[in-house]
């Protein structure tokens, strides 16, 4: 009798044991696509620093060819271009790598966090397309501008 309720009580155990680690694994799972869906955006626009950087070169070099009466469309070009730069770079410093999550946080928390930081890169890209959009704009009006004051 001793021997059955010990068997039966190592068999109880053992499934616990076992449905305890499938749900850990299910739950690695979902947040390592929830990583990786969070990082295919900040794949996605972070090569548009670069795009920034060279729209913001351009910009400064027209400074002088800026009419007045595009100097704060020029100005809001600029501030937006590094503002935009800015939230990529502090997101990115701010960003927990996944691994170190695991360590200490709740499936749920993790996932919280995960599903803000996706919101926050989704803002991210937003403001950087944006601001090149907007620089790009710029850029030509000056040069539209100028041709017709210089005709």
């Amino acid at each position: 009798m001793k021997m059955r309720v010990s068997l039966v009580l190592l068999l109880s155990v053992i499934i616990s044991l076992t449905a305890c680690n499938q749900q850990a694994e299910e739950n690695q799972k979902t947040q390592t696509v929830a990583w990786y869906e969070m990082m295919k955006i900040h794949d996605e626009v972070m090569p548009k620093t670069s795009e920034i950087n060279r729209l913001s070169r351009n910009l400064k070099g027209m400074k002088e060819e800026v009419p007045d009466i595009l100097e704060s469309q020029y100005n809001v070009a600029l501030q937006k271009l590094e503002a935009a730069e800015e939230g990529m770079m502090t997101w990115m410093s701010e960003l927990q790598q996944l691994d170190a999550m695991r360590k200490n946080k709740s499936h749920e928390e993790i996932m919280g966090y995960l599903n803000g930081e996706k919101r926050k890169i989704e803002t991210v890209r937003k403001d950087m397309l944006n601001s090149i959009a907007n620089a790009e704009l710029v850029k030509v009006q000056i040069a539209q501008r100028n041709k017709r004051n210089n005709q």
